[in-house]
């Protein structure tokens, strides 16, 4: 095969090659564009569901900053309150209690009990109940020898109680806390796992969009390329023609007619002016294979320049597709069926659990309060008890001196007046008729001023030895409310009664 042969096959071969490569530059570069749009679709309706994501999380968030918000405060309350507390109860033991006044309380309560015993001798139908009432007050009798203190009229098993309960719904809020960290710091961790997870692929996108000008930049370079190796094979192609089809051009007419000359000196310069032209021919022919060779070698390289473009295109077509693995795993991290769905439903089991022992523990720790409040109105109640009890003795006396006072003028007013009516009897009286005033002879009505006991008005049924039965804010409502029937009911300090002397 000779050059012009081999040369035109080789220029067949380049242009199939351009043909195929410039092809494949095209298709490639169409599905990096498409992929492109695809992905951007994609990262958009990824950063939605992730936003929805962190909305989420961050009622998750402050969901659980309120469960250690509460739990803290209550922790802090306990403390506190529990140190009062026993602080209060130290201040009531070193309370002691008037000897004068528990002896008064016994002695009432000895009469209570004899008076109790009189009304079973005299109403049998009420036997079963009264016998009730002198257990209950012989029971506070005993109760009563073993009071020192204040701090002996405290129901410490009730105070104890309600510490254990308070204390019981703390624990159940703490174990409910820790839980609930876990999963908040398993979810955060996810959601920030998946957060970086989204920033790689936007970063890898945005990456892939700045590449892409470049990318279409190759593409003009392969087009281009293309045109260039067309024309140089076009080229090649005619050179080939010129080779294959050369004819030597005769002399040059313009070249001067030589003289004649013998036959044999005309048939050397015909061989002269053949050597001549054959060689022209050749030197012409080489130029054009040189030509030739080096339209072919600018060919092949550039040839090889687009298959290069052909490789970056496709390297960078593969590095976009390697976007949607990741997409595929964070949509995956993101599906219905993670992690933080199951823990989002967990947490609102918890919430319920809570809210309930959140609840109880405030019931709990209110009732401590309420106790505390109690202790310390209970102490400034018996120091003020002692001036009532001072106060009332005073009164007491005030009231006999006056009552004595007002029993000598009425005695003293009756002799008076019996002497009064003796006389009249001695002077008048004895001279007129019975009948004419029947009463003559009726001694004069005394009056006396009388110790008169009645029953309370104010109900005194609380018994500070059992808490369980009335609370203290109970109490409070109970004796305003008292307080207030007893301004509204007459108060009777003095009552006369009339005593019919016998007739003389």
């Amino acid at each position: 095969m000779d050059f012009s042969s081999k040369s035109l096959e080789l220029c067949k071969s380049y242009s199939n090659q351009t043909d195929q490569l410039l092809k494949i530059s095209k298709q490639t570069y169409e599905k990096y564009d498409n992929s492109l749009s695809k992905l951007h679709l994609i990262i958009r309706e990824l950063n939605k569901q992730l936003i929805i994501l962190k909305e989420t999380s961050t009622q998750f968030n402050d969901k659980y900053n309120t469960f250690t918000n509460d739990f803290t405060s209550l922790s802090n309350q306990k403390q506190s309150l529990f140190t009062s507390i026993d602080n209060k109860l130290e201040i009531l033991k070193k309370k002691h209690l008037d000897k004068g006044l528990v002896f008064k309380n016994n002695t009432n309560s000895n009469n209570n009990n004899n008076n109790n015993n009189k009304s079973i001798e005299d109403d049998n139908n009420e036997n079963n109940d009264v016998n009730n009432n002198n257990n209950n007050n012989n029971n506070n009798n005993n109760n009563n020898n073993n009071l020192n203190t204040l701090y002996d009229f405290i129901d410490i098993e009730s105070l104890e109680l309600i510490k254990n309960q308070f204390l019981s719904e703390l624990s159940g809020l703490n174990e409910i806390c820790d839980k609930s960290k876990q999963i908040y710091k398993s979810t955060n961790e996810s959601n920030l796992e998946m957060e970086n997870r989204f920033l790689e692929i936007q970063k890898q996108y945005n990456k892939q969009i700045e590449e892409s000008n470049s990318l279409s930049d190759l593409l003009t370079q392969q087009n281009t390329l293309y045109k260039t190796v067309q024309n140089q094979l076009i080229n090649v192609a005619s050179q080939c023609d010129f080779i294959t089809f050369y004819k030597p051009s005769p002399s040059s007419p313009s070249s001067p007619t030589p003289p004649p000359t013998p036959p044999q000196q005309q048939q050397q310069q015909q061989q002269q002016q053949q050597q001549q032209q054959q060689q022209q021919q050749d030197f012409n022919i080489n130029n054009k294979k040189e030509q030739i060779q080096l339209l072919l070698t600018s060919s092949l390289e550039n040839i090889q320049l687009m298959s290069k473009n052909v490789k970056d295109i496709e390297n960078q077509f593969k590095e976009s597709c390697g976007i949607y693995t990741l997409v595929y795993l964070l949509n995956e991290k993101l599906s219905f069926g993670n992690d933080f769905s199951e823990n989002w439903e967990t947490f609102e089991r918890f919430n319920c659990i809570f809210e309930q022992r959140l609840a109880g523990a405030n019931y709990f720790i209110g009732e401590l309060y309420s106790l505390g409040k109690w202790y310390d109105l209970f102490d400034e109640s018996y120091d003020n008890l002692l001036e009532e009890v001072k106060r009332r003795q005073k009164e007491y006396l005030r009231q006999k001196t006056i009552a004595e006072q007002f029993n000598e003028e009425l005695k003293h007013n009756y002799n008076q007046e019996i002497q009064n009516r003796l006389k009249f009897y001695d002077s008048y009286g004895k001279y007129l008729p019975v009948s004419l005033f029947s009463t003559i002879s009726d001694q004069p009505i005394s009056f006396q001023v009388k110790q008169i006991i009645e029953e309370s008005v104010i109900d005194y049924s609380f018994n500070p030895l059992n808490l369980k039965r009335s609370s203290p804010i109970n109490q409070q409502q109970q004796q305003q409310q008292q307080q207030q029937q007893q301004q509204q009911q007459p108060q009777q300090q003095q009552q006369p009664q009339q005593q019919q002397p016998p007739n003389s």
